[in-house]
């Protein structure tokens, strides 16, 4: 049909340009996706970062405690550490937009690591400190070993208390932090007590001195009754000695050396040293008074078997004493500690024996009796023994007891009214 107007054709977009859009988008795309992968990387290195340094700042802790670092000492890093724990951390944001979080494991980082290294200085610096403090403890000690044994300590008590300063020098090359607290500890008590023999020992020393004139006059005027006297020292602190040491009572064990040498000089024929040697025993005999005082218990019997003796003490001091007999070779009285079961009076002793034994005895009455062992072991008096002391255990014309002790009347009827039921018995 003529005069019609032609239809509008539509104008295509060149494919190039459609290609490149989709190429753009890709593009875009993969930026943003390697841009999120490097941070989740990023992120993850840093997490990881962190956490190694909090492990190593709790490793380092752990550490410091084994070592043995006071809590004081630590006091100030455990807040630290307790405040990081409980930081809480920024949410991260999105590519770009993760900078708060990143300061804020940066910081939690370094935190921790300072907390390491602070930590780790602690536990070297106390384990210095230990051994700095253990070196002037053991000079300490020597030193003060040294002024003892000057001042006339006894050898067998000070020696070891040498033998601990050496075997402390030995192990303080070591770096066992355990073990230098404790021998720090140890060093320091073995200081408090050879402080405390130092000065008793010069107390001692004073002591003597001021006993010195008048034993040095009586032994110049009189050497026999000296002698005597120095005797019957010795004897007695001798036996208060052994007694002290078979009841532990605390100090005894130094005192008794120094006993048996001055107990030596009892004999001494010259008035000068003899007069020094009862000096010395009244000093020794004072020591024990006061120790056995704190030390024994309210009432007690000692019964030596080597002295043929026993010795009872009223909170400490001798009350009574008296030669004794206890059982023969082939019966001997049992050793150890006891305490009076149950007294008897009278009481009819019955041989266990039967009479073709050469240990048979006839039925004994006896008046009084404390038992201290279940197995049939008393002290008792004796009608029939005239004679008690050493010796009398082994020979004589009733040589020994059947395993009982002995005891003269009128020391065994004072014992058995002093003695309770339960009074600790010792028999050494």
């Amino acid at each position: 049909m003529q005069g019609a107007l032609p239809l509008p054709r539509s104008n295509p977009v060149p494919r190039a340009s459609t290609v490149a859009r989709v190429l753009l988008a890709v593009l875009i795309a993969t930026a943003l996706s390697v841009a999120y992968l490097a941070q989740v990387h990023a992120q993850a290195r840093l997490t990881q970062q962190l956490q190694s340094a909090r492990r190593q700042a709790l490793a380092a802790r752990a550490e410091a405690v084994a070592a043995g670092v006071p809590a004081n000492r630590m006091a100030w890093a455990d807040n630290q550490l307790s405040g990081l724990a409980a930081e809480a951390a920024p949410v991260a944001g999105l590519l770009f937009l993760d900078q708060a979080w990143r300061r804020w494991a940066a910081a939690e980082t370094a935190g921790y690591q300072a907390l390491a290294t602070h930590f780790e200085g602690d536990r070297v610096a106390y384990l210095d400190g230990l051994a700095v403090s253990l070196s002037d403890a053991v000079s300490r000690l020597d030193e003060t070993l040294g002024a003892w044994s000057d001042a006339g300590g006894a050898p067998e008590a000070i020696q070891p208390l040498q033998t601990q300063v050496q075997a402390l020098t030995t192990r303080a090359l070591g770096r066992d932090p355990k073990a230098l607290a404790k021998d720090v500890a140890t060093a320091e008590a073995l200081v408090q007590q050879a402080q405390r023999s130092l000065a008793l020992q010069r107390q001692d020393d004073a002591t003597e001195a001021s006993y010195l004139p008048d034993e040095v006059a009586a032994a110049t005027g009189n050497l026999g009754a000296e002698q005597q006297k120095a005797a019957q020292l010795a004897y007695d602190a001798t036996g208060d000695a052994e007694a002290a040491a078979h009841f532990s009572v605390p100090g005894v064990a130094e005192l008794a050396g120094r006993v048996s040498r001055d107990a030596a000089g009892a004999a001494a024929s010259d008035p000068q040293a003899l007069a020094g040697t009862v000096a010395w025993l009244r000093v020794d005999e004072g020591r024990l008074a006061g120790a056995m005082q704190t030390g024994m218990p309210a009432k007690a019997i000692y019964i030596s078997t080597a002295r043929q003796e026993l010795r009872a003490y009223d909170h400490g001091k001798l009350a009574q004493e008296s030669l004794v007999t206890t059982g023969r070779p082939e019966l001997p009285t049992v050793l150890g500690s006891f305490s009076v079961l149950w007294k008897s009076s009278p009481w009819t002793m019955h041989s266990p024996f039967p009479r073709s034994s050469p240990f048979w005895y006839p039925d004994t009455r006896v008046q009084m009796v404390l038992w201290f062992h279940e197995g049939g072991y008393g002290i008792h008096d004796a009608y029939w023994r005239y004679r008690y002391g050493p010796g009398t255990n082994v020979d004589g014309a009733v040589p020994g007891t059947h395993g009982c002790v002995n005891v003269p009347w009128t020391p065994m009827s004072w014992l058995f009214h002093w003695a309770d039921v339960g009074t600790p018995v010792t028999v050494g």
